[in-house]
């Protein structure tokens, strides 16, 4: 008896509460383009460095890309800062290497390896109109606000790759979805 008792009171309560209540979400927000993401920051301030950082990895990973290309980006970075997988700055995260052991029949060969492509390379000299635009998604994003459908399609992205190459993590990840020339990824779930 007590439990059908709360069936019908969580039924009443799903018909009589409209979604953007049960989201605390007010009408005005619901028509915004970007909305706030519930997360808490890798740092309590980004100071300016860590904010350079970001933009650096926009501009040199995504600058080509439309202005969803580089928040998704932004995302991947954020989201690592905040792994315990990843060094726990921006900074930290865009200059993170691993190496790599290749091994042939008579050759062991090891490399060191950064995760963003632009790091280990030649840094070319910005262009200055994408460069203001990377400084202004990073500085957006660092407070928070994000694109609705960056949130809704790619909120758990950790790893991203060109669709021009195929690595072969890929396969040990879940596909997320595809934003410009990119494609993003984030861990399996773990099953327990």
């Amino acid at each position: 008896m007590r439990s059908m008792l709360i069936v019908i009171i969580l039924i009443l309560v799903s018909v009589t509460v409209a979604p953007t209540d049960l989201l605390n979400i007010d009408s005005s927000e619901v028509r915004s383009l970007y909305i706030e993401r519930k997360f808490v920051p890798p740092v309590t301030k980004v100071s300016a460095k860590q904010a350079h950082c970001l933009t650096q990895a926009i501009y040199y990973e995504a600058g080509n890309q439309p202005q969803a290309g580089k928040e998704a980006v932004a995302l991947v970075i954020i989201n690592r800062a905040l792994s315990p997988k990843h060094p726990k700055t921006i900074c930290g995260v865009v200059r993170e290497r691993h190496t790599v052991r290749q091994e042939t029949d008579d050759l062991i060969i090891t490399k060191t390896v950064c995760q963003f492509s632009f790091w280990c390379g030649h840094l070319r000299t910005p262009v200055a109109d994408i460069w203001k635009d990377s400084e202004r998604i990073a500085k957006r994003v660092l407070q928070n606000y994000w694109d609705r459908d960056i949130i809704f399609t790619l909120d758990r992205a950790m790893y991203f790759h060109a669709d021009y190459v195929s690595p072969s993590w890929k396969y040990q990840k879940v596909f997320l979805g595809k934003v410009g020339n990119h494609l993003f990824y984030a861990d399996r779930p773990q099953l327990t």
